[in-house]
């Protein structure tokens, strides 16, 4: 039954209630009038109004009535109607195979099927004892851990898949009622799952079986296409085998010419420095006993161009024992100084003799690197300065920088154009001098500096500008603190007093260079012997003879060497003498075994210059 039902009923028994009432007054109004007596007319006449007033009352009254059981077998009717769809309803949610639940407006459930309920009953969950909201049946359903997963479907607001501990899977499908309330809707979709499962399956294996298929054939493919690359591979290597053999084979005739070259050119070094190095200790005692200037012109002409011829078989030697990678660097800590001022003093007096200004800037800088190879590189600078200086002065000095000290030679003459700043570093390159320069060069200079640089690791830079002046310079490393440093000897100019009546002994198996030697130190004011060989000079020697100082030849006739005769000498006289080995040799392992024996080595050709220098410090100590 509806509300308005309910409304209309009790409006119908409110309007009966009233008419009921009337009546009763009307018949009470009657009872009263019998009474009191009236008179016959009027009294009639009320009689039959009154009469017609209850005949009205009383027909509206049934007709009231007669509404009053049509409305009530309506509503009679009406529930019958209601229970027979309330029955179909409910036949209806029972018969569907899905779980159905009614939710109010507060979400407390109001009805379910038999399906939803043994759905919870599966799982322990009794829903019939009690009033129960949605958001409880979750709690119960996670405290039994009933659901394992939950996943959306397509559109969230829809629903959810959930599945369940015992493999079950269930679509939960939410749908809104007029009300507020809420209808759920729970599908066991497992069969669908299994059945999805069993076609992913059967389409994984498929496309398994089809990739199977495909990478097989692309194996194959791949297996003759890598055993082509194999075969062409190996082709390959053995036919870079067969050019690295030849490349070997031809690097090694290229290093036994190489070494063939350099010994060669060593053995005609040594052949021609033998003469020049006479040559000079000649020219030494010529200018020592010429008075005449023409003579002493004559005289110093002659020494420039022994110096020169020289200087060019000693850097055809050292290009050609850097190209053949047969230098090794002996670095070691020392002090920059020594060595500078050493070349200072040096070159002074050829500076001076050029018409040149020459400064050197004094330093206190501890470096790490080639003593000897270092005075090569500056020797070379400061001699291309000269050359190319017309007028001015000629620099040479160090500034410290982060890297290192960089060793510096400025110079005021002709410039290097920029197109000639490579090229002059190359080797038999080299610019026009100044036309006073007497000397002769073959363009070795720079690049003996360029090569030793690469072989110390020392960087070479140039900054020159034309007409201006040039600046070599070469940057070396700082030598640790805690270095042990080797002190170089210094060469003043000794005093003539030093050499007077010094019994000096010469070994040399070149006679021409023995009476050069005999003359020159002579000139000097030394007592001097010279002997070609051990085998002559064992004769005449004795222990009690005194010896102030051995200057021997390294190369002797036979198996003989300047060191045996050294030891030799030393054992019978049973004393150390100072020594100084002479040769041509310019190798590294000549020089260490020199010092080795504390012994001082000079190069073939020997200038008289330096050879007193030498002298003048080993007599003088």
């Amino acid at each position: 039954m509806t509300n308005e039902e309910r409304l209309e009923l009790e409006q119908l028994r409110i309007e009966n209630w009233r008419q009921k009432k009337m009546i009763d007054v009307l018949v009470n109004r009657v009872e009263q009038n019998h009474c009191h007596p009236i008179e016959p007319y009027a009294a009639f006449q009320h009689s039959v109004i009154l009469s017609d007033q209850i005949r009205e009352k009383t027909e509206a009254l049934n007709a009231t009535l007669l509404d009053l059981e049509q409305l009530n077998a309506q509503l009679i009717q009406a529930k019958q109607n209601a229970e027979a769809s309330h029955q179909r309803f409910m036949d209806a949610i029972e018969s569907i195979s899905d779980g159905f639940a009614l939710y109010d407006q507060t979400r407390r459930l109001v009805h379910c099927n038999y399906r939803f309920r043994k759905f919870w009953l599966d799982a322990n969950i009794d829903l019939s004892q009690h009033p129960i909201t949605l958001k409880e049946i979750k709690t119960l359903a996670q405290q039994k851990g009933l659901i394992v997963r939950e996943l959306p479907l397509q559109h969230p607001n829809e629903g959810r898949v959930f599945q369940q501990n015992n493999d079950r899977w269930v679509q939960v499908s939410e749908r809104p009622t007029a009300d507020g309330g809420l209808v759920m809707l729970y599908t066991d979709i497992t069969l669908l799952k299994q059945a999805e499962s069993e076609r992913y399956q059967a389409e994984f294996h498929r496309k398994l079986k089809h990739s199977y298929v495909t990478l097989e054939k692309r194996f194959e493919q791949r297996t003759v296409e890598l055993q082509t690359l194999n075969t062409q591979l190996s082709n390959e290597i053995n036919e870079r085998e067969r050019i690295q053999n030849r490349l070997q084979e031809a690097k090694r005739e290229a290093e036994q010419a190489n070494e063939s070259k350099t010994k060669s050119l060593a053995a005609i070094s040594h052949d021609l420095l033998q003469p020049l190095n006479a040559a000079q200790l000649f020219i030494g005692s010529l200018e020592a006993k010429s008075t005449e200037p023409a003579t002493q012109q004559i005289v110093h002409a002659l020494s420039n161009s022994v110096t020169d011829v020289a200087s060019l078989i000693t850097s055809l030697v050292d290009i050609s024992k850097l190209d053949a990678g047969a230098i090794t660097p002996d670095k070691q800590p020392f002090m920059l100084g020594d060595l500078l001022k050493n070349l200072a003093n040096e070159f002074h007096e050829q500076a001076i003799a050029s018409g040149l200004q020459f400064h050197y800037v004094p330093t206190t800088a501890k470096v790490y690197s080639d003593s000897l190879l270092i005075a090569r590189v500056v020797r070379n600078l400061v001699n291309n300065a000269i050359r190319y200086t017309p007028n001015g002065k000629v620099l040479l000095g160090c500034r410290r920088t982060q890297s290192g000290i960089r060793i510096d030679v400025y110079d005021t003459g002709v410039g290097i154009p920029n197109d000639k700043q490579i090229i002059i570093f190359q080797e038999f390159k080299r610019l026009d001098a100044r036309p006073s320069f007497k000397g002769t060069s073959l363009g070795l200079g720079l690049a003996i500096v360029e090569k030793i640089g690469r072989v110390l690791e020392h960087p070479i830079a140039l900054h020159s500008l034309p007409g201006k002046g040039s600046r070599f310079s070469i940057t070396l490393p700082y030598a640790q603190h805690q270095s042990q440093f080797v002190p170089l000897v210094t060469k003043p100019t000794p005093h003539p007093s030093v050499f007077a009546g010094k019994h000096v002994l010469v070994v040399d198996n070149d006679e021409a260079i023995c009476c050069g030697m005999q003359s020159l130190l002579s000139e000097w004011g030394c007592q001097v012997q010279t002997y070609t060989s051990l085998k002559y000079l064992s004769p005449h020697f004795r222990s009690t003879q005194p010896l102030d100082l051995l200057i021997v030849d390294y190369h002797l006739d036979g198996d003989e060497d300047g060191l045996t005769v050294a030891h030799f000498l030393q054992r019978q006289s049973q004393t150390l003498f100072p020594t100084i080995v002479i040769s041509a040799d310019r190798s590294e392992k000549l020089l260490t075994k020199v010092r080795q024996n504390h012994f001082i080595l000079l190069n073939k050709p020997t200038s008289p210059v330096k050879l007193k220098a030498v002298l003048g410090h080993l007599l003088a100590t």
